[in-house]
């Protein structure tokens, strides 16, 4: 074989190498891309089962409240379930002024920062109706009954 002939054939092995180094990696990019799909599709999958779950503990706990209505809490196996009342304050947005001046009048403007914190207006609305304070409509506030459970 000349020299010239030897140095395509090396040329050709190099090529063939380097074709199936580019075919691998092009295998390793689809099943990564498989791989990457099928964990998305179990990931949407798996949000829809856990808001349908959500709703049913939603519902249920709603119900276990009303049953609950003449006692404190109740001991299981499972633990013990007791009622509480979560809430919630915010600012409604179209009063914000109003509510700012409300929070300065009250002794409240600590809160105010360049927006309002949900868990300190909370807090604060919280203590204020525990003094029977008259809440403004400018102040969004939810109530939301909920059951709590200490495991035994």
């Amino acid at each position: 074989m000349t020299e010239n002939m030897e140095k395509i054939k090396n040329i050709e092995n190099d090529l063939v190498t380097l074709f199936d180094e580019a075919n691998q990696l092009d295998q390793t990019l689809t099943q990564v891309i498989s791989a990457f799909y099928k964990v998305l599709t179990e990931e949407k999958n798996l949000k829809k089962e856990f808001e349908k779950a959500k709703e049913s503990r939603m519902l249920l706990e709603e119900e276990l409240f009303e049953r609950m209505a003449d006692f404190k809490s109740v001991k299981t196996d499972d633990g013990t379930f007791f009622k509480k009342r979560n809430r919630y304050c915010s600012i409604n947005s179209e009063k914000r002024s109003e509510a700012y001046d409300w929070l300065k009048e009250c002794g409240k403007d600590f809160l105010i920062e360049k927006s309002v914190n949900a868990i300190s207006l909370t807090a604060a609305i919280k203590e204020m109706k525990l003094k029977r304070d008259e809440i403004p409509e400018c102040i969004t506030v939810v109530e939301k009954n909920r059951i709590g459970v200490r495991k035994v």
